[in-house]
């Protein structure tokens, strides 16, 4: 709903301007009429010339009068010439004045003598007509006239034509300069509406309100500026008694962990958004008391309040791990309250419980290739081995445990720089066929010398990706590498690619002795080997698929694997296509 004082300033606006345009409309209106008249008559004079010169340069008047009708039905105007008697020489409208009649216009008589007359009459019951009359000369001297019968309703309809756009006109001017009157009254009106509402704001205690002041400015926006700076130094003087309660909340609504501030009695006092993320209240925003967190926030409580003392407590909920934090508010003789402060530690503790375990599970797979390197070392050193062929025996096992530690070592380095890089650092653009062709191509020599059929499949169309190259081929490497460790002769490895929607798929899949059903949600994990299905003892770590799966998780994309005993294993990963455009 519009302010009263808009709607007043529009209406005076519009008011003004619907006055200025009717008297501007009659104006141009009559002026309109007046000049379609003259340019009419005009027009006509120039038509009585030419006909009065062709008659005075003496032509055909048989031909003139042929060429007159023809004007005449063209124009719809009568012509008629006469001599200087008056007597008609030439007619278009012959029926009604016929050759030889003699006319007695009183304007004639003006007209022989150099005139040219132009008048309004009823000429042959033909309404309201414009007639004019055109004297010829010829030698220098008068010798007749033209006279030119035009219907006055033609011109009568053009110049209502003329003046019905005028009006129309108008009225979309007035229409228009309504909306604007609108929009000006209500600019103009703002100032006043504002100001109005901050000294309301100001009579009920609020004054946070402000004008908006415009430069340059005017004798309202000056009112307005003092207004502003009424309220302002009134708001100052309120703010300044709760700046310090705003900035302790302000700074404890920033914070990532959650902190309440409760009183003696343990009413919650202060609290932020991340407080509500406790164990025992879990997305509950309405926190009132120490009762809302559970038991063990009113043992909390009560031990803190009754030591004056901080107290701490580790808790967990569901997937999630806590560590509560609390201690006294000191007042004159007994706490006068308690502030908690509430850590989120479920990272912490994760990754806690995953270094135990990887410290363990190192040390015992570094243990069992150690303990035969030192039992053989120590058999050749008592001289147990007493032929060459067992010494060669002893030394080849150890110079295999030798290896196998050397490529748990890599992969641990390995795996560790996977660890500090969540993503990769340097991607480029590849045709991903290309690295899988060139990592086949490695294997074909291994794969002809133990009798192993390496087929490949390529069927993705030259799949373009983003993403680290070599650690690509890395994988490659560790699926056909497995493939042919796990493949007995005559046996069959196939690599296929293929296009799957916006995703690009690679697979090696095997004919080898195949992977328990029950083992398969664990073959990812680290040192994790399936000894009673596929004898990873033949040269794994354990680490290799684990790291596999890190390097396609870095590229965004997902890893698979399918088998069962005795038909083989499939191993494969998917990666985002590089979008093309068209």
């Amino acid at each position: 709903m519009k302010s009263k004082i808009v709607i007043k300033t529009w209406l005076g606006f519009l008011t003004v301007f619907v006055v200025i345009m009717i008297v501007l409309g009659g104006v141009l209106a009559w002026l309109s009429s007046k000049i379609y008249f003259k340019h009419q008559v005009g027009d006509l004079i120039n038509h009585g010339s030419n006909w009065g010169q062709l008659v005075s340069d003496g032509r055909d008047l048989a031909k003139v009068q042929e060429t007159m009708k023809l004007m005449g039905n063209l124009l719809a105007y009568d012509f008629e010439v006469v001599d200087s008697t008056g007597k008609i020489l030439l007619s278009t409208s012959e029926k009604h004045m016929p050759p030889g009649t003699i006319l007695n216009y009183p304007e004639l008589v003006s007209v022989f003598k150099g005139e040219v007359v132009a008048g309004k009459s009823e000429v042959n019951g033909q309404g309201k007509t414009l007639t004019i009359f055109v004297p010829y000369r010829q030698g220098g001297v008068i010798t007749g006239a033209v006279v030119i019968h035009s219907p006055m309703q033609a011109m009568d309809n053009a110049i209502a034509s003329v003046q019905q756009a005028i009006y129309i006109a108008i009225i979309l001017a007035v229409a228009i300069t309504s909306i604007l009157a609108l929009y000006v009254s209500a600019r103009l009106s703002k100032p006043l509406i504002e100001m109005n509402k901050v000294a309301q704001a100001m009579t009920t205690g609020d004054f946070s309100q402000r004008v908006n002041i415009t430069e340059p400015l005017d004798e309202l926006g000056m009112l307005g500026r003092t207004l502003n700076k009424l309220s302002g130094e009134l708001n100052d003087s309120i703010m300044a008694l709760d700046g310090e309660r705003e900035q302790l909340s302000n700074i404890i609504q920033s914070m990532t962990d959650g902190v309440v501030s409760f009183d003696d009695k343990g009413r919650v006092l202060l609290s932020n958004a991340n407080a509500v993320r406790s164990i025992e209240n879990p997305g509950n925003l309405d926190l009132e008391s120490v009762k809302d967190f559970g038991p063990w926030g009113e043992e909390l409580f009560a031990k803190v309040m009754t030591e004056n003392k901080a107290g701490q407590i580790s808790l967990q909920g569901g997937d999630s791990v806590f560590l509560v934090k609390m201690a006294p508010l000191a007042g004159r003789s007994q706490p006068r309250g308690a502030v908690a402060l509430i850590q989120d530690i479920t990272r912490e503790h994760q990754v806690e419980l995953m270094r135990r375990e990887f410290v363990a599970t190192v040390s015992h797979e570094l243990r069992s290739p150690l303990g035969l390197i030192q039992g053989y070392t120590e058999a050749l050193r008592d001289g147990i081995a007493v032929s060459e062929a067992v010494k060669a025996q002893y030394i080849g096992i150890i110079l295999d445990e030798t290896n196998r530690l050397n490529r748990m070592i890599s992969d641990l380095l390995d795996l560790s720089g996977l660890e500090l890089k969540q993503a990769i650092e340097k991607p480029s653009e590849f045709n991903l066929e290309q690295v899988v062709e060139r990592v086949v191509s490695r294997f074909q020599y291994a794969a002809r010398e133990k009798g192993i059929d390496l087929a490949t499949d390529y069927g993705a169309d030259n799949p373009a990706v983003m993403g680290d190259e070599d650690r690509l081929e890395q994988v490659l490497v560790n699926f056909l590498d497995n493939a042919m460790r796990h493949t007995p002769a005559g046996g069959v490895i196939a690599v296929r690619t293929h296009k799957q929607g916006n995703s690009v798929t690679v697979s090696v899949t095997d004919s080898g002795e195949g992977i328990n059903p029950t083992d398969l949600p664990y073959v990812w994990n680290r040192f994790y080997k399936a000894d009673k299905a596929r004898t990873r003892g033949k040269g794994g770590t354990g680490l290799g698929l684990f790291i596999v799966k890190r390097i396609i998780e870095a590229h965004r994309g997902e890893v698979w694997v399918e088998s069962s005993l005795g038909k083989g294993a499939s191993f494969g990963f998917k990666l985002p296509l590089i979008p093309r455009n068209g």
